[in-house]
C-alpha cells in the first residue's frame, strides 16, 4: 500500500469540513483522481450510508487503493476504477449505482494542481453531467491562488516547485479574467483603458474568437464563443459586438441568432468577407472540430443614428461539418481573393522546411502576405508521476512572411524582442505590426505588458508629418485628448491661434 505523508495530515481536516457537507444518508460519492487511498478509506466508516466510489488513472494508485480497502475491510467502498477524466463517461465503466445525474457528491483532493487544463476542464464538464439535480455537489480540496496572489510562503514555493516540473500543473486563480478594453493610440504612443461598465461585458474572456469591422475605421469588435474559469466549463456559442455608437461611447451587445447555432467551444477563429463573418473550428474542452459555418444579418428596414440599416437578428449557416478532418484550437485564419486560409492551430501538420510547428503565436494579414510571430513548439509531456522524463515548450522570436500568392514561406530578418507566447497581433492600415503581452518563460508564468512594432513598409508621408507634428509639438496630445491619426488636422488651425 502506498502512503502519502501529506494525505495522512490533511485527511482529519478534510473530514471535518465534509461533515457540514455530506449528509449521513443513502447516497452515493464518486471521487476522483483518489491517489493512494488514504483518504476514502478514512471517509468512509463516518458515513456508512454513503457509497463511495474511487478511482484514479494510475494503475499503482488504483491497486494501493484496493489494497486499503482490503485491509480495512470497508463494506460501503466498491473497487476502484480506472478513470481518465478526460475520456468520455461511457468509458469509464461506472456501476449502476453512479449512473450519470444519480450522483449525489463528485469529490476531488489534490487534483486540480497536478492536472493539465484540459483535465481541470473536463472535471468540471464532467460535473455537470454526472450530478444529480437534487443533491448534486462537487466538492474539491487543494491550495488556490485569489487574483494573482498565492499565501502563504510555502504554497507560493510549492507553485513553483509544481510549474518547474510540468509548465501546466501549478495553482489555479479563482478570478483571472479581466473585465478590460484597452486602446493604444499610434499617434501619441499612449494607452487608455475604456470607459465600459462590467456588467455589460460577457462572461466568456479567455480563448474567444474575435475580428474587426464596421466603418468608419473599424468601429465594431466581434467575438464569439470562448470559456471563463474554470476553463472550459462555461464554453459559450454567443456572438457579442463591442460597438462604439457615438464619440467615446462604447457598449457590448449579443446578437440574436438563428439557423445552425455552432455547440458551445472555444478556440475557433473568427473572419469576415463580404458581408459574412466565417468561423472555423475550436474545442469543447475534449473533443475538437473544424466545423465551418457563416453567420449573415437579416435587415429590417430601420437605421441607426449613423443612417445605416440595422440587422434584426443574424443567422447561422453549416457549410461544412468537418467530417474526415483533423479538429484545430487556437488557429488563425485570413482572407485572400476569396479564400479563407487556416494557419496552424493545436493539430499542426508542418513539414521540413517549412517554419517549424508552433502553438499560440500570432498571426496577422497585410496585402497579399500573412505574417506569423513567435509562439512555442509542442507543449511538455510527463511521463507518469514517479521516474518521470519532463520535456518542456521551446518559446519562438522568430517571424515568418507566407506568400498568399505563390505559397511561399519567408524567414524575416527580424524577430521579436523576446520569446514570447499568447500575445496578440494586429496590424494597422498603414502597415505596422503591433505585438503586445504574452508569457516569456517555458513554464507559462511569467507575463510581460510590453508592446512592440514592426513595419512592413515604409509609412505614408501623411503618417510621417503627423508624427512630426506630435515630437515638435507634445502638448497637443495633453491639450486634446482625443487627437489621433484620423483627425489630427482638425486640430491643427485652433493649436496655432
Amino acid at each position: 500500500m502506498l502512503c502519502a505523508p501529506a494525505a495522512e495530515r490533511n485527511k482529519q481536516p478534510i473530514l471535518d469540513i465534509l461533515k457540514h457537507y455530506i449528509d449521513n444518508e443513502p447516497r452515493t460519492l464518486l471521487e476522483i483522481a483518489s491517489g493512494s487511498g488514504q483518504h476514502v478509506c478514512h471517509f468512509a466508516p463516518h458515513f456508512p450510508n454513503v457509497l463511495f466510489q474511487p478511482s484514479d488513472m494510475d494503475d499503482c494508485n488504483v491497486k494501493s487503493i484496493n489494497l486499503y480497502i482490503d485491509h480495512f475491510k470497508l463494506c460501503n467502498v466498491k473497487q476502484a476504477l480506472k478513470i481518465d477524466v478526460r475520456k468520455d463517461i461511457s468509458s469509464w465503466n461506472l456501476p449502476n449505482e453512479f449512473q450519470p445525474k444519480h450522483i449525489d457528491y463528485l469529490l476531488s483532493i489534490n487534483m486540480i494542481h497536478i492536472s493539465s487544463d484540459a483535465a481541470v476542464d473536463a472535471l468540471f464538464k464532467n460535473a455537470g453531467s454526472l450530478l444529480s439535480s437534487k443533491h448534486g455537489l462537487l466538492i474539491t480540496y487543494g491550495p488556490y491562488a485569489v487574483n494573482g496572489q498565492i499565501t502563504p510562503q510555502s504554497n507560493t514555493d510549492f507553485h513553483r516547485s509544481l510549474r518547474s516540473t510540468n509548465p501546466e500543473w501549478g495553482l489555479r486563480d479563482i478570478n483571472v479574467l479581466k473585465e478590460e478594453v484597452w486602446r493604444f493610440n499610434v499617434l501619441t504612443d499612449t494607452w487608455e483603458l475604456m470607459s465600459i461598465p462590467e456588467k455589460d461585458f460577457p462572461e466568456e474572456l479567455a480563448s474567444f474568437a474575435s475580428c474587426f469591422f464596421g466603418e468608419p475605421i473599424l468601429s465594431e469588435f466581434y467575438m464569439f464563443g470562448g470559456t471563463a474559469v474554470p476553463f472550459g466549463t462555461t464554453a459559450s456559442n454567443s456572438v457579442n459586438v463591442l460597438k462604439r455608437v457615438k464619440d467615446e461611447t462604447f457598449i457590448w451587445k449579443e446578437l440574436k441568432t438563428i439557423g445552425d447555432v455552432p455547440i458551445k467551444q472555444y478556440g475557433s477563429c473568427l473572419v469576415h468577407n463580404n458581408g459574412k463573418f466565417y468561423v472555423f473550428g475550436g474545442t469543447t474542452g475534449w473533443e475538437y472540430n473544424l466545423e465551418v459555418r457563416s453567420l449573415e444579418p437579416e435587415f429590417s428596414g430601420n437605421k441607426d443614428y449613423a443612417g445605416r440599416r440595422e440587422p434584426i437578428r443574424w443567422k447561422w449557416t453549416l457549410l461544412h461539418n468537418g467530417s474526415g478532418i483533423n479538429g484545430r484550437y487556437r488557429h488563425e485564419a485570413v482572407v485572400i481573393n476569396d479564400e479563407i486560409i487556416l494557419i496552424g492551430g493545436g493539430t499542426p501538420e508542418w513539414t521540413s522546411p517549412l517554419t517549424e510547428g508552433r502553438l499560440y503565436y500570432g498571426c496577422v494579414k497585410f496585402g497579399n502576405n500573412a505574417y506569423i510571430l513567435g509562439g512555442c513548439t509542442e507543449k511538455s509531456v510527463m511521463h507518469r508521476f514517479i521516474d518521470r522524463i519532463v520535456l518542456r515548450p521551446r518559446l519562438l522570436q522568430d517571424c515568418w512572411q507566407l506568400d498568399l500568392k505563390e505559397w511561399r514561406w519567408k524567414l524575416l530578418s527580424g524577430e521579436l524582442n523576446q520569446q514570447i507566447c499568447f500575445h496578440a497581433a494586429t496590424v494597422t492600415p498603414e502597415g505596422c505590426i503591433y505585438v503586445f503581452g504574452g508569457t516569456t518563460d517555458e513554464k507559462f508564468e511569467r507575463r510581460t505588458n510590453q508592446l512592440q512594432r514592426c513595419w512592413i513598409k515604409p509609412p505614408t508621408l501623411f503618417y510621417i508629418a503627423a508624427r512630426a507634428i506630435i515630437n515638435a509639438y507634445p502638448t497637443l496630445s495633453d491639450r486634446f485628448h482625443d487627437i489621433a491619426l484620423t483627425n489630427i488636422f482638425d486640430y491643427l488651425p485652433s493649436s496655432f491661434n
